[in-house]
């Protein structure tokens, strides 16, 4: 048996379980940044636009509230590997880690053009405001 191929996995398990766990913030951050949003919509209000945005608001926040849920499933699926590096594991384990990761990338560049579209739009807005 070789034991340093066994303790290098377990602690490339150990590092992707860190990772995971670091996705909880990840996702309190946007949580942060989609209640800024609501803050820019109330203080800027356009019935012609508010609608779009409320839609897009919502849906990033059931995107995160989704991840919110898998997140820790995740983990506790990782747990047994964690405690037992020997454990066989399957394609799933990695198809499951991609997923999510891949999910939440996918949430941080919808976050991030939703900020762009929402303040590009506030700028029309902030003359007539400010007026």
């Amino acid at each position: 048996m070789d034991y340093s191929n066994d303790e290098q996995l377990e602690k490339e398990l150990q590092e992707l379980y860190i990772l995971a766990k670091h996705w909880s913030a990840d996702l309190d951050f946007l949580e942060e940044e989609l209640t800024f949003f609501k803050n820019i919509q109330r203080k800027y209000p356009d019935p012609a636009s508010i609608q779009t945005f409320e839609k897009k608001v919502l849906q990033l926040e059931t995107h995160l509230g989704n991840l919110r849920v898998n997140i820790p499933r995740f983990l506790d699926f990782m747990a047994p590997f964690i405690a037992n590096p020997n454990k066989p594991m399957g394609l799933d384990f990695l198809e499951k880690y991609n997923a999510l990761a891949t999910e939440l990338h996918q949430l941080f560049n919808d976050v991030r053009a939703t900020k762009r579209e929402l303040f590009a739009h506030t700028e029309t807005l902030m003359p007539h405001a400010c007026g």
